[in-house]
């Protein structure tokens, strides 16, 4: 499959272009997607599942995905395709990049009654850029964090490595490992085929950035071989789900373990002491506070 997107804002307020530059500082390059930009990419996808009709109750999913970003341009001198730098002149940004993603997941039913199953999740990925300044666009990083994800962490604001800054928006990385696993079951049926449905969940992982790629005022962002393993951020918690056949509603509520934005030596953070739940200027309000997530879906 072949994607070609032509990317094109203008009107930029004083006040967005320095919102901008400072989430630049803090390592977050959302302001290249308000550049002039043209991505082309090739990808291909492989799925295999013990069910492609619905729900997989037992068994296996794997999805492998690559994509090539700026192929084409190889083929041209300069990073340059001739009509549309004399279109655009020569701000248009291009990307050179290659990114993987590897889902696997596994189903195992408990008892001969069903009632229960057990479910794990491993998901790795690496995205990276050999293109224009070792940049990425917006939406080829990895996140980490949700109601899909890492769930004692809120949306997209988990990582990248020990990085401690307060930045708000996303927190965006080449470099994806994080693993879940569930342990799922029947609380009581209602309304006849409708189930009401528990889970116990812990979630571990974290995103890192290639040595100099986006890494300015961003400590700890980078993946090394020697601490990657320290920095692995781990949750808990319990989850209700309410099975409606044909979908179904989620609450998971978390708590972080292991928090890797911590002091090394300092970051199991579960009920360590009463001060994690009392305000903590890192978080801009309670250190491990209890995350409620909503999804629709199972997460995995």
């Amino acid at each position: 499959m072949v994607d070609l997107n032509l990317l094109f804002t203008s009107n930029q307020t004083p006040e967005f272009t320095d919102y901008l530059e400072t989430l630049r500082l803090q390592g977050n390059n959302l302001g290249q997607s308000f550049n002039q930009s043209f991505v082309s990419t090739i990808n291909a996808t492989y799925t295999y599942t013990d069910d492609p009709y619905g729900q997989i109750k037992k068994g296996n999913y794997l999805r492998l995905s690559l994509e090539s970003g700026g192929t084409t341009l190889n083929l041209f001198p300069n990073n340059r395709i001739g009509f549309l730098s004399q279109i655009f002149g020569d701000t248009l940004q291009f990307f050179k990049f290659l990114r993987v993603n590897a889902d696997y997941r596994k189903y195992i039913l408990i008892g001969n009654r069903n009632k229960s199953s057990f479910a794990y999740r491993i998901n790795t990925g690496l995205a990276y850029s050999y293109g224009q300044g070792r940049n990425l666009p917006y939406e080829k990083n990895f996140f980490v964090g949700g109601p899909s994800s890492i769930r004692a962490w809120r949306p997209r604001t988990l990582g990248p490595g020990s990085d401690t800054t307060t930045i708000r928006l996303d927190k965006p990385g080449s470099i994806l490992l994080e693993a879940s696993a569930e342990y799922r079951f029947k609380i009581f049926r209602f309304l006849g085929d409708y189930y009401i449905n528990g889970a116990f969940f812990v979630d571990a992982g974290n995103v890192w950035r290639f040595d100099g790629q986006n890494t300015e005022g961003v400590t700890g962002s980078e993946f090394q071989f020697n601490r990657f393993y320290k920095e692995i951020a781990v949750g808990t918690g319990f989850g209700i789900r309410a099975d409606l056949s044909f979908f179904v509603l989620r609450l998971d509520w978390a708590l972080k373990v292991i928090d890797p934005s911590q002091d090394e030596g300092n970051r199991w953070v579960l009920f360590r002491d009463k001060s994690n739940f009392r305000g903590n200027a890192r978080e801009g309000g309670f250190s491990n506070p209890l995350v409620l997530n909503f999804g629709i879906g199972y997460p995995f």
